[in-house]
């Protein structure tokens, strides 16, 4: 998944990009890992009497595998259904930010705040356990919260970013 920044004659448009066939394959994998999770039910169902402890063992291997199965299964299809796109364009003519997700289980939301309900500006940072830092821009939307774009690799690339859209809303940073 990406994004872009794309400004144009009285605005500032930050769209990501989804990839409909990411969607598509998490929705598959996760039906199929539901489906298959049944495979372990039809084991622990057909065990019978549980009198030894080989039994049991596959009772509860079966029972953990059933789920890890619907676990991942729900998992990926959070994220092919409910995980939404984002769209943000800074109208400086109209002065207001216009928010729009989109998800297929949720569909399109749209909301529009005016530059005054806009309080921060700022870099916000991610660590990661397991690679580099990264960092969003984060714009603060008074008592609705904060909104989040992007992710870059760098602060400079973030700082960047930052700086055009505080030029877009028309603040100095």
């Amino acid at each position: 998944m990406g994004f872009s920044f794309v400004q144009s004659p009285g605005r500032l448009r930050y769209e990501e990009r989804g990839s409909a066939g990411l969607r598509v394959t998490a929705t598959v994998a996760g039906l199929l890992a539901i489906v298959f999770s049944w495979i372990f039910v039809d084991i622990a169902m057909s065990m019978g009497d549980l009198s030894t402890g080989a039994k049991i063992g596959g009772l509860v291997a079966s029972i953990l595998s059933i789920a890890a199965f619907l676990g991942f299964g729900g998992y990926c299809l959070r994220l092919a259904l409910f995980v939404p796109r984002q769209i943000v364009t800074i109208d400086t003519e109209r002065r207001q930010l216009v928010r729009t997700t989109e998800s297929p289980a949720r569909g399109r939301r749209q909301s529009i705040l005016a530059f005054a309900d806009l309080s921060t500006l700022d870099i916000g940072e991610q660590p990661s356990d397991d690679g580099p830092t990264t960092f969003t821009l984060v714009i603060g939307t008074g008592a609705k919260g904060r909104l989040e774009m992007g992710v870059f690799d760098s602060r400079a690339q973030a700082r960047s970013a930052l700086l055009q859209v505080a030029a877009a809303l028309g603040r100095t940073i």
